[in-house]
């Protein structure tokens, strides 16, 4: 069986994900397992003590058991780098959508937003 599990974006929710999720449903094979999870701080789940990148990957992965296909979009991309790097173990491949592995510009990834952009 292969699991996807969706990580949303920054202010969404994990209904974001439920035309992909139809639409895949509606091609990929029966033994497919779809998981939209809510970031934590989003729905009831609650922010986790620590680094918010770490925390918030790991806290999202306490609730993965097995190997997953990760997919992640903008926020929930950046977690999901985090999450492949911290428990390779339980990721067997990422799909990003609009993917950074940083949202803020900083020395070694001048890429990402200026950190003065309010």
């Amino acid at each position: 069986m292969t699991s996807l599990v969706f990580w949303h974006g920054w202010g969404m929710s994990p209904s974001v994900w439920d035309t992909l999720i139809g639409e895949l449903r509606a091609v990929m094979p029966d033994d497919v397992r779809y998981d939209a999870m809510p970031l934590p701080g989003y729905g009831a789940s609650a922010l986790p003590d620590g680094d918010p990148v770490d925390g918030w990957a790991d806290a999202m992965m306490a609730s993965v058991s097995e190997p997953v296909v990760l997919c992640g979009w903008s926020m929930g991309a950046i977690l999901a780098l985090q999450a492949a790097a911290r428990h390779p173990d339980k990721v067997q491949r990422l799909v990003l959508f609009g993917a950074t592995p940083a949202f803020a510009a900083r020395k070694d990834w001048l890429c990402g937003m200026p950190r003065d952009t309010g």
